[in-house]
């Protein structure tokens, strides 16, 4: 992890989702959510902290 100065070494890929019902899927609620893991400079926050892949963060499967 750089921002420790420490180095990394990848064991396993550990994926994580979030799963919400459909009511709450195009809320209101969730809009700011949705907006924060489509934007570019979160991802580059992910990317720069090391060990971290902000390739699939966003993602929305129904």
């Amino acid at each position: 992890m750089r921002p420790f100065g420490l180095n990394f070494v990848p064991v396993a890929r550990e994926p994580y989702d979030l799963v919400v019902t459909q009511q709450t899927y195009d809320s209101a609620l969730l809009a700011p959510l949705w907006a924060l893991l489509a934007d570019e400079k979160f991802h580059a926050s992910i990317d720069a902290l090391g060990g971290y892949s902000s390739a699939e963060t966003g993602r929305r499967i129904l």
